[in-house]
């Protein structure tokens, strides 16, 4: 992180980039090293996100609608393994 905030500072786009991918890199192979199903649990996030109501001119924050339900990574993990939450 203090890689990719040093490049913002400086404004340089690809030192940026290549700080990100670094970040995802080390996301991905740590998740993978603990046995996380990364994809599904992307999945759960990405269609829960998705269900949010998006930033407008007038209104300044993404919102969440009523009803909205965050993703359940723990019964995701749970599918996976025999600890509980």
């Amino acid at each position: 992180m203090e890689e990719y905030i040093q490049a913002v500072e400086k404004g340089d786009l690809a030192l940026q980039f290549d700080a990100l991918l670094d970040i995802v890199y080390v996301a991905l192979g740590t998740a993978d090293m603990q046995g996380f199903p990364w994809q599904e649990g992307f999945d759960l996030v990405q269609a829960a996100n998705m269900k949010k109501i998006p930033a407008t001119a007038d209104h300044k924050k993404i919102t969440k609608p009523d009803g909205w339900l965050p993703p359940d990574i723990a019964g995701l993990i749970e599918k996976y393994t025999k600890v509980s939450f």
